[in-house]
């Protein structure tokens, strides 16, 4: 019984780690993702240029001071599976892709950057903000959102 019990520990860990492994590469991939379609950084679209996903507020906030736009927030975590969800499905999606090229987009993990959090009074995840360049909340909305509704957030800040 005992061999059981540490047979199964085993393979609780392996299956961990290997979502870890998939959770951490996700990030690359949706970057890689708006790189095709086009920087957040507003490029041409031509793919040439790597898309920037800020995991930090500072860095989101100066660079849309630098292009005097908006900031466009996912407060998410890696145990939440409708952040998991958010990602792979909505930030797929090739018109949400579009539409955000019109920001500078962070992808703010709330246990890796409390204070973050904390500013923004963040209390469910995910939680997704429009932000002016200068922090002020422009938009908020909590919980998953579908393609469509994302699109429709995003567009009530322009």
């Amino acid at each position: 019984m005992k061999g059981i019990a540490v047979l199964l520990s085993i393979v609780a860990l392996a299956l961990l780690g290997i979502l870890g492994y998939a959770l951490m590469n996700q990030e690359e991939i949706v970057a890689e993702d708006v790189a095709r379609s086009g920087s957040s950084r507003g490029d041409t679209g031509t793919g040439d240029a790597k898309a920037t996903v800020h995991h930090s507020l500072s860095p989101a906030l100066k660079e849309a001071g630098e292009r005097n736009g908006l900031v466009l927030i996912d407060f998410n975590a890696t145990w939440c599976p409708p952040c998991k969800e958010f990602t792979s499905v909505t930030l797929k999606d090739k018109r949400v892709k579009e539409k955000m090229k019109e920001f500078v987009f962070a992808k703010i993990d709330v246990d890796a950057h409390g204070e973050d959090a904390a500013r923004y009074q963040v209390r469910a995840i995910p939680t997704h903000m429009i932000l002016s360049a200068d922090g002020k909340v422009l938009q908020r909305k909590e919980g998953l959102l579908t393609p469509e509704q994302y699109i429709q957030f995003m567009d009530q800040a322009n």
